[in-house]
């Protein structure tokens, strides 16, 4: 077994901070909108006075974990080792209009890099982006749940 490199390390040295930068806003949005739609459909027959109380924690509880997950999906961009121009993999090869038309032959190799056991920065940065951006997308989502709450009630 081979030494780890800074081309070879894990994802920006925190697996479980990267992962959740990953997919906790996405997570949040998805257990408020639960959580939220759950709680309206049992209180709203009976008139609860605690449910307004209730969805307003529950969005700003959940708007914070996506909020913090935004930052661990930034924090985790920020820490990820620099692709060295040497490890660099070329781009694709240009696709043929009409992809159902080339046959692929058996005996051709997969191209340099596709089964390696330790994923490549680019690849940990583009999930760290795509993160960051749902993330985000998620805290927009779950704080705009709330001015109709506050408007209109939850039970209108």
């Amino acid at each position: 077994m081979t030494a780890a490199t800074p081309e070879t390390r894990r994802p920006a040295g925190r697996p479980v901070l990267f992962w959740f930068g990953v997919g906790g806003g996405t997570a949040a949005w998805l257990l408020h909108l639960l959580a939220g739609y759950w709680a309206v459909e049992v209180a709203c027959p009976t008139e609860s006075p605690v449910l307004p109380a209730y969805l307003v924690g529950l969005t700003v509880l959940l708007a914070g974990a996506a909020v913090a997950a935004s930052w661990a999906s930034w924090w985790a961009m920020r820490h990820l080792p620099p692709q060295p121009e040497s490890a660099a993999v070329p781009g694709p090869e240009p696709r043929p209009l009409l992809p159902w038309r080339r046959r692929r032959d058996p005996e051709e190799a997969p191209p340099a890099g596709a089964w390696d056991p330790v994923p490549s920065p680019a690849r940990n940065r583009m999930l760290a982006l795509t993160g960051l951006t749902m993330n985000l997308l998620a805290v927009g989502l779950i704080v705009l749940a709330l001015p109709p709450v506050l408007a209109y009630g939850p039970c209108w």
